[in-house]
């Protein structure tokens, strides 16, 4: 029983989520509704087993993906699990 609570944790701790909680919105101040005015752009990155990321999403090419000249707002969307992540950007623009 000690070996694969033990093999469990060391596995657990090669996985990570990374989140911009710092970096937030007063949305207040945006018009949620406004959004599908905009043009939307979504490139993604995977990675298999933590070998990758394969792919882009970087948010230059994401934005030229969907022919954006100015961005407006950004978000991301992450799954992830102990083989399987995928990282995908999304931008939202004119």
């Amino acid at each position: 029983m000690k070996k694969p609570l033990l093999l469990f944790l060391l596995c657990s701790a090669c996985t990570t989520v990374v989140t911009n909680v710092n970096n937030t919105t007063n949305l207040s101040e945006f018009n949620v509704k406004q959004l599908s005015n905009y043009k939307v752009g979504e490139t993604c990155a995977i990675s298999v087993l933590s070998v990758g990321p394969f792919g882009n999403s970087s948010i230059i090419e994401t934005a030229k993906t969907a022919d954006i000249g100015k961005i407006i707002f950004v978000d991301t969307k992450t799954i992830n699990n102990f083989v399987y992540k995928k990282h995908c950007l999304v931008v939202y623009g004119i």
